[in-house]
């Protein structure tokens, strides 16, 4: 993901969920929040360090490590501070139960500090996963191309943040929460927890 921008075969700017992250930084973010003090959202790094000599052009301090003379990628999925009003009206009006995953970016910056894309990334990768797969069939690709192509930013975050209520209420409905304690109790017995949730991806 980190050199390719491709998560479960698909790119990760359409692929952003709060399954991605820490779920113990993200409960830690969602308590705040309804607290009234709200910390930072919570973001994702990594870092791809190189042999000395793999790309003298990504040499750079721009590592959390801040070390000198190393050649790498920091790749992160973090708030973007051009969402600033939005996201303040936002916990205004709403009781977030979920990530505003609809604030967040995905970029990749060299050790140098100069911004990237993966498709100009030198260095390639390549997984072969035959345990599971996906594949976009003809209206898949279709709807997807006129969600880019003609849809403003300001409907795509619309669309997102009605889908992000409507898990919250799948999950507040009455019946869904008697049904999880239910599978609650039953899972004990596995030493485990499980509930039934709405997919939070997008």
């Amino acid at each position: 993901m980190a050199l390719t921008g491709v998560y479960v075969g698909r790119n990760i700017r359409s692929q952003l969920s709060t399954y991605l992250f820490n779920r113990e930084a993200v409960e830690e973010y969602l308590t705040s929040v309804e607290s009234g003090h709200p910390i930072a959202p919570p973001e994702i790094m990594i870092e791809l360090y190189f042999k000395s000599g793999t790309l003298p052009e990504y040499e750079g301090n721009g590592n959390s490590e801040k070390s000198d003379g190393v050649e790498g990628i920091r790749f992160s999925i973090s708030f973007s501070d051009k969402f600033n009003s939005e996201y303040e009206s936002l916990l205004k009006t709403e009781k977030l139960t979920s990530l505003p995953i609809e604030f967040y970016e995905a970029k990749w910056f060299s050790f140098s500090r100069d911004e990237k894309m993966p498709r100009f990334i030198p260095i390639k990768s390549v997984m072969i996963d035959s345990s599971n797969y996906r594949y976009q069939n003809g209206s898949d690709v279709y709807i997807s191309r006129v969600v880019k192509d003609f849809l403003e930013p300001e409907d795509i975050t619309a669309i997102i943040q009605a889908h992000r209520n409507m898990i919250n209420e799948f999950a507040q409905n009455e019946a869904i929460q008697s049904i999880n304690e239910k599978i609650s109790v039953a899972s004990t017995v596995m030493n485990g927890k499980l509930s039934l949730s709405a997919d939070q991806g997008v």
